[in-house]
Order: C-alpha cells, then structure tokens, then sequence
C-alpha cells in the first residue's frame, strides 16, 4: 500500500518551515536572515537575541562570547554545552546565540526539543519517512541545539526505546564530531540520575556543563511587551 503523500505533508518536520518562509515572503517580510532562522528551527522570541542585549548570568555570556569567537574550532572539535538552571534565566537564548552565530558563519544549525524528537520518533514507527527525514536532521546538522532535557522520559517503560535512540545520537554525533548542546532545568545530579554514568561520561568528552543562575528576566521582558502593546498610542 503507498502511503498518501499529503497524510506525510503533515508529519514532514521541513514542510512546516517551507509553509513559514512562503506566509513571510507573501507578507514581504522574508529576507535571507529570517529565512535562515525559520529553516534552523530558531522560534521567532528568539530571533532579536543576541550577546549585546542578553541580560542574564555574565559568566554564561563570557563562555558563550569566547565560544562563538572560537566557533570554527568548536565545531572541529565537537564541543558544545549543556546549560542547567531554572526557566527563563537565560539558558535557551544563549543556545540560540550559539546556532545564530553558526548560521553567519555557514554552517549548518537546528534546535529541536527533546519531547518534539521523541514525539517524531512514535509517528516515526507509522511514517517511515518522518524518521528518515529526522535523522537527517539529527546527524547531519553541524550545530544542534536540543531543549528540555527533562527528569521523566527514563520512567516509563514505552520510552526506553526513544532513550535508546537519544543515546545513539549524541555517540554518533560525537564520533562526527559535531557540536552539540543542550539546555535542561536538571541539576548534575539529576541528571547522571536520569541518563545514566556513561552517558553523562559521553557528555564530559564533549559538552561545558555550565550552571547558569540570575531572575527570571523572560517573565518580565513577556510583562512589558503585553504592556506597551496596551499602551501603545495613548496620551
């Protein structure tokens, strides 16, 4: 039986992006910049960060600023992050800037969470495609950025598989020697808790783990945005 290929429209990670970029060209909007970042995944909150207005922890900043001056060499040697630390500190903006400054620099750049790449994976088991089309998202990106590291997936036996597979993905992507990095709100040990001593010994060969702390600025930049939107245009 051939599968509709319009059923598979719908499951196809790159259709979703190729609608965006045609929604922003329509509204004359597209540029080649912003094109970029919609085809690396970069959600739109994102797209005016930057190290010159990013106002989180400064010894985050520092590591990313030398790490993105370095980003050749990054990728050569396959280092990335993992960032922990409470929401909305800070820790996906700074995986933003990593992907960004790739973007300029040519090179390859995806962020996906990694519910979204289990989520892919069980639709995968039906759609072949989605999981060809996933794995060359995963293993052929030079700069990938994976959100959401979280403490639940090791505990349900329907997720060992998709566990299974995150393991073979961060070995195969450091045998490439592709960057890789990760944001979580999982202390260090949490973490060896959940993924385990030889994975997290994998993480150390090729990851900075970095603790990042300050306030929750996201919560009052989102404040102010809904407040001018209000206040826009009154005396």
């Amino acid at each position: 039986m051939t599968t509709n290929p319009n059923i598979l429209k719908n499951f196809s990670i790159r259709a979703w992006h190729h609608e965006l970029v045609m929604k922003e060209k329509e509204a004359g909007k597209l540029d080649t910049w912003r094109s970029k970042m919609i085809k690396a995944n970069i959600p739109r909150e994102f797209w005016g960060i930057n190290l010159q207005n990013f106002g989180g922890d400064k010894k985050a900043k520092a590591l990313v600023e030398k790490y993105c001056e370095n980003i050749d060499e990054a990728l050569e040697k396959g280092i990335g992050f993992c960032f922990m630390g409470p929401h909305g500190i800070g820790k996906t903006s700074l995986l933003m800037v990593i992907l960004k400054t790739a973007l300029q620099h040519g090179y390859s750049a995806f962020y996906m969470t990694l519910p979204e790449i289990f989520r892919q994976i069980y639709l995968g088991f039906e759609y072949k495609e989605l999981l060809v089309e996933l794995n060359q998202i995963l293993l052929r990106t030079q700069f990938l950025a994976i959100g959401e590291l979280g403490r639940d997936y090791h505990r349900k036996e329907s997720q060992q598989f998709a566990l299974s597979e995150f393991d073979s993905l961060v070995r195969q992507r450091r045998s490439m020697c592709f960057a890789t990095s990760f944001d979580t709100n999982m202390e260090k040990e949490e973490l060896e808790g959940t993924y385990g001593e030889a994975l997290m010994s994998l993480f150390a060969s090729s990851l900075k783990l970095v603790q990042v702390s300050g306030k929750d600025f996201r919560k009052t930049v989102q404040k102010k945005v809904v407040e001018d939107f209000f206040t826009e245009g009154e005396e």
